[in-house]
């Protein structure tokens, strides 16, 4: 198991709103890399959530692999609106 004592935070992604944060969060979690909302609660908890910024944060030592994930998920998210070609 890595020693997280001296990894610190990162900011690798910024989000608007809340929803999109949270997939993120999953993703990333769901890879096995731990990760942290930075400011989900000033976003839901305030009137107008357009000026709070949420950030996705992940341990410094797991930044490069959580950016090629989540570039890799916008990519194939990308694709989805493409039809279905099913061979026959």
């Amino acid at each position: 198991m890595h020693n997280r004592d001296k990894d610190k935070l990162v900011t690798i992604e910024r989000y608007e709103n809340s929803f999109d944060a949270e997939v993120a969060r999953l993703v990333l979690d769901n890879e096995g890399i731990p990760c942290y909302l930075a400011g989900m609660n000033l976003m839901v908890n305030m009137p107008y959530p357009n000026v709070i910024a949420v950030e996705l944060q992940v341990f410094q030592s797991d930044a490069e692999r959580a950016k090629a994930i989540l570039d890799r998920t916008v990519s194939d998210s990308d694709h989805a609106d493409e039809p279905f070609e099913g061979g026959q």
